[in-house]
């Protein structure tokens, strides 16, 4: 077992993690995203965004040092991760052209 065995799941892990900690933020917290001047949908939409292209990077980064099925496992979970950063991708850009209450 390799030293980088740990990165390939976390393409599956972090990813699915971001969006489900991004699609929960935008459900409970629609008073805080309603202010006139503060935006703080901004930077925590970012922030879910960063953490699975951050998923996505490791697991292609646990590609390397693996063989057979666990490469295939680490590339399934980097392209999962990016799959999963579309919808965060989108969604940020509405946080940034909505306003606060349309996003």
């Amino acid at each position: 077992m390799s030293a980088r065995a740990w990165l390939v799941p976390t393409g599956w892990v972090l990813g699915s993690l971001a969006l489900g900690a991004s699609t929960q933020i935008g459900q409970m917290t629609p008073w805080l995203f309603c202010r006139d001047g503060v935006r703080p949908g901004v930077p925590l939409v970012a922030l879910c965004l960063a953490i699975a292209l951050a998923g996505a990077a490791l697991s292609w980064r646990g590609r390397a040092g693996a063989h057979g099925p666990t490469r295939f496992a680490a590339a399934l979970g980097a392209l999962l991760a990016l799959l999963l950063a579309l919808p965060l991708g989108l969604q940020l850009l509405a946080t940034l052209v909505l306003g606060g209450c349309e996003a």
